[in-house]
């Protein structure tokens, strides 16, 4: 969740792949494993990407929020001391995530994704209730309020109000011939 606080476990670890394998696990020291604050919106000054380590104010590894540069410092207190980078501020090419969570982050994976189905499911059924309202009482006529296209299907509706009519006058005839 996105946080202007860190958060995480002794569990987190940072590593590089090349030029060297290296993996950097936690110190014990210092808890500020991991952040996340996405609101590009707010003015707190908090600063708006990924980050791992160290303080708001110089993290160990940060990611800015649209992934195209980053910052790494080679010590910390949260991280074991070593190079992440070749450079302190660098372009990002390419982000990659691995999921190591087991069996249960596996099924909660999997009921989210039944969870997902069912409501994009739920989302293609016409709902009748809304769409017997008729144009003139529906959301759809709101938000083309809103977008100041109001009366862009007049008529659209007078056709509708047209066979209602129609409708009504011959359910009354009817009952007037019974």
């Amino acid at each position: 969740n996105t946080s202007s606080s860190f958060t995480g476990t002794p569990d987190y670890f940072l590593f590089t792949l090349y030029p060297k394998f290296n993996v950097y696990r936690t110190t014990g020291v210092v808890n500020n494993y991991a952040y996340l604050y996405s609101n590009k919106k707010s003015f707190s000054g908090f600063p708006v990407g990924l980050g791992w380590g160290g303080s708001l104010s110089g993290f160990r590894l940060f990611l800015d929020d649209d992934f195209h540069k980053g910052v790494n410092r080679d010590l910390g207190s949260t991280y074991r001391k070593g190079p992440l980078a070749s450079e302190q501020n660098f372009e990002i090419d390419i982000v990659e995530v691995w999921g190591c969570g087991g069996q249960k982050a596996e099924e909660t994976l999997a009921l989210t994704r039944q969870k997902n189905d069912l409501h994009a499911e739920k989302a293609r059924k016409v709902n009748r209730k809304i769409a017997s309202q008729g144009w003139s009482e529906g959301p759809d006529k709101f938000i083309f309020d809103l977008m100041g296209k109001t009366g862009s299907s007049d008529p659209f509706v007078q056709e509708i109000k047209a066979k209602k009519q129609l409708e009504a006058e011959e359910k009354e005839a009817q009952q007037l011939k019974d």
